[in-house]
């Protein structure tokens, strides 16, 4: 019920939540919390896949034959993903150290006050949106945004930096990713479709020449 609660408040008041964040002493809770919540994401994502090979059996099974082949494929895909987010799961929660670590650096050079275990804690309460629905596609783009925003106000209260600071400081980064994102995203398009394209007109002069 406490975690329960920790998720409402993160997400509904999350200015007056990480402001008392300040009463919070050491790692224990926030990795709890962020155990618990990395967990639940895991679980979600290994039933979503589940639910998406079992619709992909019945769209493409045409026949018997099909269908046990297919059959045997996904409970193996499905082994395999347990396996795989098992251990992403046990990687995530060593990692998760890594990368506040790196948060709390990014922080300081904007003169951040706090120490590494705030920033541990504002790393582990701000992925609460992605850890429930960041695994919804479409929706998981919102929870992004989402996380973006929790870390600006977060930030600024735990680490007592300015609001534009906070807000720059994350916004900017944050839209060059996507620029870089999109033009490698156009890039590979335009690759392809050249590519394409030019087997389509080799194709074409080998059927001409026959």
């Amino acid at each position: 019920m406490k975690i329960i609660k920790k998720i409402k408040d993160v997400l509904v008041k999350p200015t007056e939540y990480f402001r008392n964040t300040k009463k919070e002493r050491g790692l224990k809770d926030a990795f709890i919390y962020y155990s618990a919540l990395s967990l639940i994401f895991s679980a979600a994502v290994l039933l979503f896949s589940n639910l998406l090979g079992k619709l992909w059996l019945e769209i493409f099974s045409f026949s018997g034959l099909a269908l046990k082949s297919l059959q045997h494929s996904t409970d193996y895909k499905l082994s395999m993903l347990l396996i795989i987010q098992l251990l992403s799961y046990i990687i995530g929660l060593g990692t998760g150290f890594l990368w506040a670590a790196i948060l709390h650096l990014w922080i300081l050079l904007f003169g951040g006050k706090g120490n590494y275990n705030k920033t541990y804690q504002l790393y582990s309460y701000t992925k609460t949106p992605i850890f429930i629905l960041g695994w919804v596609p479409v929706i998981g783009i919102f929870a992004g945004i989402y996380r973006l925003i929790l870390l600006i106000r977060g930030t600024a209260e735990v680490h007592k930096i300015k609001k534009r600071t906070s807000l720059l400081m994350y916004l900017i980064p944050y839209i060059i990713c996507w620029i870089i994102s999109i033009s490698v995203l156009m890039l590979l398009f335009s690759l392809i479709s050249t590519y394409l394209g030019n087997q389509l007109t080799i194709d074409a002069a080998l059927q001409g020449d026959s």
